[in-house]
């Protein structure tokens, strides 16, 4: 298996249950267009729902809805800090 393919199969796709796999300042995404950003700290293990991928240059974020909270939670986190969860 060459490192492209090895990365094709360890990358979480739209849909998938993902977990982060380590402590991270997310940026809460907002109902409110044009609000200024609102973060929040996640803790590694925490999980969720891939919903989707923001691209921006150079920084790729994904999409996740965290899974454990009384209200929706919708947050952007790094591409590298998280991983799909393995069932």
């Amino acid at each position: 298996m060459n490192d492209i393919t090895r990365e094709l199969v360890r990358s979480p796709h739209v849909g998938d249950e993902i977990r982060l796999c380590r402590d991270a300042l997310v940026e809460v995404a907002s109902p409110r267009p044009g609000a200024p950003p609102t973060w929040r700290y996640l803790a590694a293990g925490a999980r969720g729902r891939l919903i989707g991928w923001r691209e921006r240059q150079d920084d790729p974020r994904a999409v996740m809805d965290v899974a454990g909270n009384e209200s929706r939670l919708v947050v952007f986190v790094r591409e590298s800090s998280v991983t799909p969860e393995l069932i």
